[in-house]
């Protein structure tokens, strides 16, 4: 392995390893060796059977085969006409994995890596060994959390929704709180009351589309929320 790509995986950057020419090419049998780091292959038209810890593991097309690092293994036989690629990683891995790949993007990914022969553009490759890399690593997984800033929900909560006809109810079942707490929080973090709020939202937009637009002021009411102009044309005259 005498070229190296680094790649950023969740703020982080990883160090890929891999031959001229990049790591595309036919099957071989390979002696039995390890590696320092640990080693993906990935397989493509065939089979290729591999010894690894005293057993046989046998990869077909669109399948992954991660080798922690310091284990030995083999390639020790193919099906004719087998390909894979083969790559290091400076990653940790503790127990051996195998996952499959849609054989469509494997064959993207092949595509990509037989490309950068001729075009030295390694950003494809790259976005490839990104989330061939998070199919294998389970600390890299991605995870969505609940968002707990009540002053970031309420304001996006309105600034989005401010057209349509929401209640106070709708916002606490939102935040998953009763109205009374709902209410409380709002004015806590807008200085108004949800009525108050949702009003000042919409008229602040009303007041831009009439700077920046040739809409009437009939369409503006309706645009920014109000079921009738007298309703929107009272608001109006209160906040400004």
């Amino acid at each position: 392995m005498n070229n190296k790509l680094t790649v950023t995986i969740g703020n982080t950057p990883k160090t890929f390893f891999f031959q001229n020419g990049f790591y595309s090419r036919r099957t071989g049998i390979s002696p039995i060796h390890k590696h320092y780091y640990t080693e993906i292959h990935i397989v493509t038209d065939g089979e290729i059977n591999y010894s690894l810890d005293k057993k046989s593991f046998t990869v077909g097309n669109g399948e992954i085969l991660a080798i922690p690092p310091n284990k030995l293994h083999s390639c020790c036989s193919f099906t004719e006409g087998a390909k894979h690629c083969s790559f290091l990683v400076d990653a940790p891995l503790k127990k051996i994995v195998r996952s499959p790949l849609p054989p469509e993007t494997v064959k993207l990914f092949f595509k990509e890596i037989n490309k950068t022969e001729t075009n030295g553009n390694y950003a494809t490759v790259a976005s490839f060994l990104s989330l061939i890399y998070n199919m294998i690593f389970d600390s890299e997984k991605v995870s969505v959390e609940r968002i707990v800033d009540y002053s970031f929900i309420i304001e996006e909560y309105l600034k989005i929704n401010y057209a349509r006809d929401i209640k106070l109810s709708d916002l606490a079942s939102e935040l998953n709180l009763s109205e009374k707490h709902t209410e409380r929080l709002v004015k806590k973090y807008t200085g108004n009351t949800f009525k108050q709020e949702l009003a000042n939202i919409r008229i602040k937009t009303a007041q831009m589309l009439i700077a920046s637009t040739n809409m009437t002021m009939t369409e503006i009411s309706e645009y920014v929320g109000y079921n009738s102009y007298s309703g929107f044309y009272k608001a109006y005259k209160k906040n400004i």
